[in-house]
């Protein structure tokens, strides 16, 4: 990231003029540029859910007993 890049986003997302001015960023400031489009962790088409979500939680979990026991001599 250049110093541009990054004084970019200072002026767009810090709400406090007096810490924009002196080119940083505060907690605010970082937390609205974490919360905005920018810094999407997924994809803008996968925030659609498509799939039938309503039944229990639980049912949603694969069961799986594969290494999740100790026998004998894994614990040497």
């Amino acid at each position: 990231m250049s110093k541009a890049i990054a004084f970019e986003i200072i002026q767009k997302y810090e709400p406090i003029e007096e810490v924009r001015k002196a080119h940083q960023m505060s907690l605010e400031g970082f937390t609205r540029y974490m919360d905005s489009r920018e810094c999407l962790l997924f994809k803008n088409e996968c925030r659609k859910v498509y799939q039938d979500m309503t039944h229990p939680l639980n049912d949603y979990f694969i069961s799986s007993s594969h290494n999740t026991y100790l026998v004998s001599d894994q614990l040497l």
